[in-house]
Parts: structure tokens; C-alpha cells; sequence
């Protein structure tokens, strides 16, 4: 497993500008599967989807409100 330990401030702002990449990249895909099912039709896996893209979204809002806490933009 890949350990890192952040040192600097800075360090700290590029790994939360990171996070914030993955996060906006998931949400996309996570969507497209979401729309694409048939309304009405499976619904637990409608249901899935639509948690999981909601569990982006806030890791997303996490990682940049800590991001504005320390200063970063």
C-alpha cells in the first residue's frame, strides 16, 4: 500500500485539488449509468446509482471546503 506523509501546506493543497479531480471525474460516469436505465425499470439498481452519485457530490463538497479552510482556491 502507497503511505505519503504531507509536510507543507502546499503539499496538503495539491493533494485536496487531487481529490477533487477524482471526485469530479467518478460523477460522470456514475450519471451517465443512472440515465441510461429506463424509468421504471430497476429500480434497485436506479437506487444504487443515485446514492453513489450523491456520495461523490459530498466528497467532492468536503474535499474543496477543506480546500477553502487552508487557504487554496
Amino acid at each position: 500500500m502507497y503511505s505519503y506523509s504531507i509536510r507543507t501546506l502546499d503539499e496538503l493543497k495539491e493533494f485536496l485539488h487531487r481529490a477533487m479531480q477524482l471526485e469530479h471525474a467518478t460523477i460522470p460516469p456514475y450519471l451517465t449509468a443512472l440515465y441510461s436505465i429506463k424509468p421504471g425499470l430497476n429500480q434497485a439498481a436506479t437506487q444504487i446509482l443515485r446514492v453513489i452519485v450523491v456520495e461523490e457530490m459530498l466528497h467532492l463538497t468536503i474535499a474543496a471546503n477543506i480546500l477553502n479552510a487552508v487557504g487554496g482556491t
